[in-house]
């Protein structure tokens, strides 16, 4: 566009009503904005810049100076290439308006600076002239003192002649009386009649010894040494100190000056050998412990100002307050300032804990930072917050604190005390649970505004045990807290139900960036781990890696379980689990209430390498929590094969038995804890569980040895609302499961399977792909495009089976099966009860079946004419069907015929559908003949 003239600054006077200044002059980026209230700049969030105006969120005070001024950068960031289509007119008018917008500012800056100096000389010459008037005032002054000098220079000079004799007078009367004094005070000295006055000066220690005149008491001033007294019971002159509260400097005496000194100290132990001069006196402790090695860059550690508290003189709790010494901080705190060595091989656990519970108990906002490597192998202090009246018998480590972030830059090491054992299998090893009494299990008090981050390792290695026990209660970090965030760390080795459980109260948690790697042993009898076990709301974990490269953690793991709202699985790469992800929706006192609604769960974006489950979907029979929406998409899943029964023996895997099968599945339904009679279905789904945009593939190895099935329902299934499409599939078999459905509740409803692609090439022969017993089906699509080559399978076998106890309610349901290239794999892709349903009942309860089977046709040719009908009689077409179209006729057929391609609905002489044959030539007689075709039929 053009650039007006225009003055890139406007100055206004505020009035305290008006909150809107127009600028009236171009500017479309508030960073281009310098905007000043009475020449300070307005603080940051309090104006905003629209349609040329900036509008401030409070008006600004009345007869406050308002300037808005243009600072367009020095730079140009735009780089425009022949290739890139960069070199638009709207990109190059731009740098020109920015060009010239900077040559308006320089412009308008040149000539501020230009009346400023004609400003300056103009004062100048003003101020020069006021300057001339004061030296000429000045000049005429002096003209007048010089002139009453000369006046009086006589009566001067004779006062200065007496001055001068009484000055001299008085000294000589000074001289005389000071040898009598002296005089005076040799005789009384001398005599040892006045000991207060026997002070003597002189030049050396050998001149005092010479000194024979002495008594108790006598002092004498040695030269440069200072007082000498001597002392009658020992025969010696004793060096004699000044009371520092009767030496003055000033206003001040010494006392008053040497409580205001900061004395130094080497450590806590040479500080507490010291007595207090007072009531808040401030001291410098140069290191906790003395140092070792001063070969090191920085020997003390652990150092710091503390103030003397005389009322906490009582307290110690190592680190905070110190016999009533209290460390003064800056909300900066490392472990050695509560007494760690921090070697890795000291047990640091209660000396961490000392600094821990101190900033828990004072309510202290702080950072703790941890920059060399720590070991812990005790229990942390059952105080404060980590009281446990639920008696969990938790083995803890690490105090986390409200308000304190805690940074990890190097190894910590948990030993074997934190190893499970049948006497003492739980362990919470970071806590931050806060259980008030023995009802609340989960920690309706939670912590809040916790960060655990870093780039260090927490190694659990040690804490492998073959004597620990099965127990879900084992955490690395156990969490009730509003806002927390881990990130940046590893965590490495150890036998542990999960890295991370968050419990129901918690709510704003992030975890990222972090590395999980074989968190369960083979050598435990522990066999269930799940890294993230989200219980809450608002919990996010992104951008994570998950490693199990063991048996065990390879046969039964779980990189994360979403049991709440506003949880988020995404950007994660997991490698070597069998299971991705779990949707819990369990209804108990531990996650939800009940009838509770879960919502906006989602899992994106992430690749995974795993043997088992992709999505899993987990409930508890007969209660009352449902799903609303669950939506897993984008994410690049690659089945792999599990480790074999060989590899199992030889890894000693303990605590469980190797699997009699290991299949896969995409989506898979499971469900906690006994089953109930009557009830084979998971937690009703209200709005979606919504699998699309996915990549999947699997190794040849694992589809040769397994079931590898888009859905897997393993002892109850999902009877709502499931949504597949736009993914791309390489499986065995569409359904894999073990359920019974045969009662009245049993139900498919609002499922929609349609717009994927898949590979088929290694599929088994099964004798259905997909097959439910229900009694009723509704609202559902199932809408297959096979595009996919099949391998040689038993043709009496189908694809899509469904069988349902009530026609009446079989509503809305839409079936197509088109296959492309593999169209003669199977005699009939689709079968079941809806095979025998009429036409009228098809149309009045809104169904549809697309498929294709193989079928019989009865060619009759009738003498003496052209024409041959040709009649569909076979059982694979249904009673409903209402047309057909041809794939391939399978014989050979008389080649003066013209055979049809459609068939259209005729039931009469047995057929369901007819069409009829043209020939080139009269026939001489009426001949019939069997054909056969693959024929895809419409009902």
């Amino acid at each position: 566009m053009s650039v007006p003239v225009q003055t890139p600054s406007k100055e206004y006077i505020a009035n305290g009503t008006t909150t809107a200044f127009p600028l009236e002059f171009n500017c479309d980026k508030a960073e281009y904005l310098i905007v000043t209230l009475n020449g300070e700049e307005a603080p940051v969030g309090s104006w905003t810049l629209a349609n040329d105006t900036v509008t401030f969120n409070v008006a600004p005070l009345n007869g406050v100076v308002v300037n808005l001024e243009r600072n367009t950068p020095f730079q140009r960031t735009t780089n425009y290439q022949l290739y890139d289509n960069s070199f638009r007119p709207s990109a190059v008018n731009k740098d020109f308006d920015l060009i010239w917008w900077k040559l308006q500012e320089l412009g308008y800056r040149d000539q501020v600076i230009w009346l400023a100096l004609v400003k300056e000389i103009s004062d100048r010459i003003a101020g020069d002239g006021n300057l001339q008037n004061q030296i000429n005032t000045i000049d005429e002054w002096l003209a007048n003192l010089q002139q009453n000098v000369n006046e009086n220079t006589n009566d001067i000079a004779q006062l200065v002649n007496d001055l001068s004799k009484e000055i001299a007078d008085r000294i000589t009367g000074d001289q005389i009386l000071k040898d009598m004094f002296i005089s005076m005070i040799d005789e009384a000295i001398n005599e040892g009649t006045i000991n207060a006055l026997a002070i003597t000066h002189l030049d050396s220690l050998e001149a005092l010894e010479g000194v024979t005149n002495v008594w108790d008491g006598r002092t004498i001033y040695v030269k440069d040494l200072g007082n000498y007294r001597y002392d009658a019971l020992t025969t010696s002159w004793v060096k004699a100190y000044q009371d520092a509260d009767n030496v003055k400097d000033g206003s001040e005496s010494q006392m008053q000056i040497n409580d205001k000194s900061v004395r130094v100290f080497e450590s806590i132990a040479d500080l507490l050998t010291y007595t207090p001069r007072k009531d808040g006196q401030v001291v410098y402790v140069k290191g906790y412990h003395n140092p070792t090695n001063f070969a090191l860059a920085k020997p003390y550690v652990g150092g710091g100002h503390r103030v003397y508290v005389a009322s906490r003189a009582a307290e110690n709790d190592g680190f905070l307050c110190i016999n009533g010494w209290v460390l003064q901080h800056e909300n900066v705190f490392t472990p050695y300032h509560s007494g760690c060595k921090c070697d890795g091989v000291t047990d640091d656990t209660l000396n961490f804990d000392k600094l821990m519970y101190a900033l828990e108990r004072n309510n202290l906002k702080g950072h703790v930072i941890i920059n060399d490597p720590m070991f812990f192998n005790s229990q942390c202090p059952r105080i404060g917050k980590l009281i446990d009246p639920v008696q969990f018998n938790e083995k803890n480590a690490i105090r986390l604190v409200s308000n304190v972030k805690l940074e990890i830059n190097s190894t910590l090491t948990f030993g074997s005390f934190f190893a499970g054992s049948s006497e003492q299998p739980k362990c919470n090893i970071l806590s931050a649970m806060y259980r008030a009494d023995s009802d609340d299990w989960y920690g309706r008090n939670r912590h809040e505004n916790i960060e655990v981050f870093g780039t260090g390792t927490l190694d659990f290695t040690a804490t492998e045990s073959e004597s620990a026990v099965q127990d879900g209660y084992r955490w690395i970090i156990k969490a009730s807290v509003k806002n927390m965030k881990i990130h940046g760390l590893k965590f490495q080795g150890g036998d542990f139900a999960n890295a991370v459980q968050t419990s129901k109260t918690s709510e704003n948690i992030e975890i990222y960036a972090n590395k999980f790697i074989n968190l369960m042993s083979n050598k435990s009898k522990f066999h269930d781990h799940s890294t993230l076990y989200c219980i809450g709301k608002d919990i996010k974990a992104h951008n994570n890696i998950f490693v199990f490269s063991n048996v065990k953690g390879r046969l039964n793991a779980c990189a994360c379980e979403l049991h709440g709202s506003e949880q988020w699985f995404y950007n994660n790469k997991v490698f070597g689990y069998p299971n991705l992800v779990f949707s819990a929706i369990l209804r108990t006192d531990q996650s939800l209430d009940e009838n509770e609604v879960v919502y906006d769960q989602k899992v994106f974006g992430n690749t995974a390498n795993i043997s088992r489950s992709a999505l899993g979907y987990w409930s508890i029979l007969g209660k009352t929590a449902k799903l609303n929406d669950l939506t897993f998409n984008n994410n690049i899943i690659n089945f792999i094969e599990p480790p074999t029964l060989e590899e199992f023996n030889e890894a000693n895997v303990n605590g469980m038995t190797y699997p009699s099968s290991l299949p896969a599945s995409i989506f898979t339904v499971w469900h906690e804890g006994d089953s109930v009679p009557n009830i084979t279905y998971a937690a009703e789904v209200l709005q979606g569980i919504y699998i699309h945009d996915n990549i999947q593939t699997a190794v040849d190895g694992l589809l040769q040895s397994q079931d590898v099935s888009l859905i897997r329902f393993v002892g109850c299934y999902s009877r709502e609302n499931l949504k597949i499409f736009n993914n791309s599939f390489k499986l065995n078999r569409l359904l894999n499961r073990d359920v019974s459905t045969s009662t009245t509740s049993d139900y498919f409803s609002g499922w929609y399977i349609k717009n994927n692609t898949y590979d088929f090439s290694k599929h088994k022969s099964v004798i259905y792909s997909f097959t439910m017993y229900l009694e009723y089906m509704k609202n559902c699509v199932f809408d297959f495009a096979l595009d996919s080559n099949f391998p040689v399978i038993d043709k009496t076998y189908n694809f899509l089976y469904f069988v349902f106890a009530d026609r009446s309610k079989v509503k809305d349901n839409v079936i197509k099966i088109d296959v492309e290239k593999s169209y003669d794999a199977l005699d009939a892709w689709f079968g079941g009860s809806m095979m025998t349903y009429t036409r009228a009942e098809m149309r009045t309860q809104n169904n549809s079946i697309e498929s294709i089977s193989y079928c019989y046709i009865k060619e009759s040719r009738i003498a003496s004419t052209t024409v041959a009908t040709m009649q569909i009689v076979t059982n694979n077409i249904p009673l409903s069907v209402q047309s057909g179209f041809i794939k391939r006729y399978m014989d050979e057929m008389i080649g003066s015929i013209y055979y049809p391609s459609s068939y259209a609905l005729d039931y009469s002489g047995g057929s369901k559908l007819k069409a009829v044959a043209a020939s080139a030539s009269i026939f001489p007689e009426s001949t019939e003949s069997d054909r056969n075709a693959y024929i895809k039929f419409i009902c």
